[in-house]
């Protein structure tokens, strides 16, 4: 199933690129994550009938293929932490701390997990550029998915990847998935809309906010490329190019069949619009060049 909205979008930026400059990025507005209407909204995006779960279960899968039993894994933002309860539950093996700033995501984070008898998490209120409470050399596995747009700058996005290297094992493994600043505003209005009927208004909102804001992926190239240098490869979605995954460790990677076989259970219970979306992600970043995680 194609989703339509991502033809549209691939013609607006194809015309971008023929005609105009790449937009400016716009740092998100100063109304925050924490509050109840973003947090509730954002919590519901990733339930089952929400558009973030098909990017849940594809990154469940590949992060799962990093880690290894009585891991110690770093979540870097959070938020309400379904990505973070998913991944828990499927490495009950391991032992995860997820970091956010905003005390409402906490605190939902702690609600989701304790429903979802996730209860090998952990969770400390810690700015993700400054990893002040974690020990050099510490963490198995670092990841963040959808968060980095909401750093400030370039500067402070160059401060989380330096500490994500200092607080990561010799042999540690990082899984940076963002979203890549589109080219033009109207496929950064297409892509905001494209569920706009079927998610509260602030969602919308606040997902065109996250596109303007988010960075290049020369932004994250630079910063990985300084401080892993050939050990970290970048890996954009390709044709629309609006989403972005960094990753350092092994370039062949596996999961058990019981972890195939639970995301896949999960993808089954989305909506079909949304297993299209889980389906468009695998296709496009292992044309991309992202390794899949093969089942052992």
């Amino acid at each position: 199933m194609i989703n339509p909205v991502f033809p549209k979008a691939v013609l607006h930026e194809l015309a971008a690129w023929l005609s105009s400059p790449q937009c400016d990025r716009e740092p998100e507005p100063e109304a925050d994550m924490n509050a109840e209407l973003q947090v509730e909204a954002f919590s519901e995006a990733g339930g089952e009938r929400g558009a973030l779960a098909a990017i849940y279960y594809f990154n469940a899968l590949q992060i799962s293929a990093l880690i290894r039993p009585n891991d110690f894994v770093v979540d870097l933002g959070c938020g309400p932490a379904t990505q973070l309860a998913i991944l828990a539950k499927l490495n009950p093996k391991a032992q995860f701390l997820g970091l956010d700033l905003a005390p409402n995501m906490l605190a939902r984070a702690r609600e989701h997990c304790a429903r979802e008898g996730a209860e090998n998490v952990e969770f400390a209120e810690m700015d993700i550029s400054r990893l002040d409470g974690l020990a050099a050399d510490s963490v198995d596995v670092v990841y963040s998915t959808l968060a980095l747009h909401h750093l400030p700058d370039t500067a402070t996005l160059d401060d989380c990847i330096a500490e994500t290297r200092r607080v990561l094992k010799p042999q540690g493994r990082l899984f940076l998935h963002d979203l890549a600043r589109p080219r033009s505003s109207k496929a950064i209005e297409t892509l905001a809309r494209q569920y706009a009927a079927r998610q509260p208004e602030v969602f919308t909102e606040d997902y065109r906010n996250s596109l303007k804001a988010a960075f290049l992926p020369t932004d994250f190239r630079r910063s990985a490329e300084r401080h892993f240098g050939r050990d970290a490869r970048l890996c954009v979605a390709p044709f629309l190019r609006f989403m972005m995954v960094l990753t350092v460790g092994p370039d062949r990677r596996s999961v058990t069949e019981d972890v195939a076989r639970q995301c896949r259970a999960g993808v089954v219970k989305l909506e079909p619009c949304f297993r299209g979306d889980h389906a468009a992600l695998q296709g496009l970043f292992a044309i991309g060049g992202l390794p899949r995680a093969k089942v052992s």
